[in-house]
């Protein structure tokens, strides 16, 4: 908020984006395109709809795997050698919108939850920027994600209790659950869950 009442940068803060009055605000600004990034509300087609250029998200995952929420605990707990950054067009779904633009980044094992949170930061603001000037220049060729896999593959929130390690895992798996919920310097181990493509997974 600091920084955009010293830029001069209209801030609008809504706890229902879809409510008639937050959709008429946004509506008076006439703004070409809307840009999500970890944002926690579901946009519904009024909303998404009401930008000329429409809406588009960045989302820390390889697309259309890696939906949902905790995308590199999952990452790593499943032992992968490189996650994902996506910019896609919003549709209804959680992240199941047509892909405009996809990065990958190595996972090797020197890397822990921490490290892929800093490539992300960075990653993302990248992915985010030319996207947004895909868009711009009309030079976003999207791609739907069921062509790429009609069942893709969703993670979940983490929740208590998803900490607890399973001894009966082997050390590979072991090591994997550690660096995917522990963040060195820190007190605490995180919590993590992942999803299998089609059902739950848990460690």
């Amino acid at each position: 908020m600091a920084i955009a009442n010293g830029n001069g940068i209209a801030l609008e803060v809504s706890k229902n984006i879809n409510s008639a009055e937050f959709i008429g605000k946004m509506r008076g600004y006439g703004v070409d395109l809307f840009v999500s990034m970890s944002f926690n509300q579901i946009f519904k087609a009024e909303m998404i709809n009401l930008p000329r250029l429409k809406t588009i998200n960045c989302h820390v995952g390889k697309l259309p795997f890696y939906r949902g929420r905790n995308i590199l605990n999952g990452a790593l707990i499943k032992d992968e050698k490189e996650f994902g950054i996506t910019a896609h067009y919003v549709d209804e779904g959680i992240d199941t919108g047509d892909i405009i633009l996809q990065e990958t980044y190595p996972i090797t094992d020197r890397d822990d939850y921490g490290t892929l949170l800093e490539r992300a930061y960075a990653g993302c603001a990248d992915v985010l920027y030319d996207a947004v000037k895909m868009v711009q220049g009309g030079k976003a060729h999207a791609v739907k994600q069921d062509t790429i896999d009609r069942v893709g593959m969703y993670c979940g929130m983490r929740k208590p209790g998803d900490e607890i390690i399973c001894w009966n895992h082997t050390s590979r798996e072991i090591f994997n659950f550690m660096r995917a919920l522990y963040k060195p310097g820190s007190i605490s181990i995180r919590r993590g869950r992942y999803w299998e493509r089609g059902r739950k997974g848990f460690m």
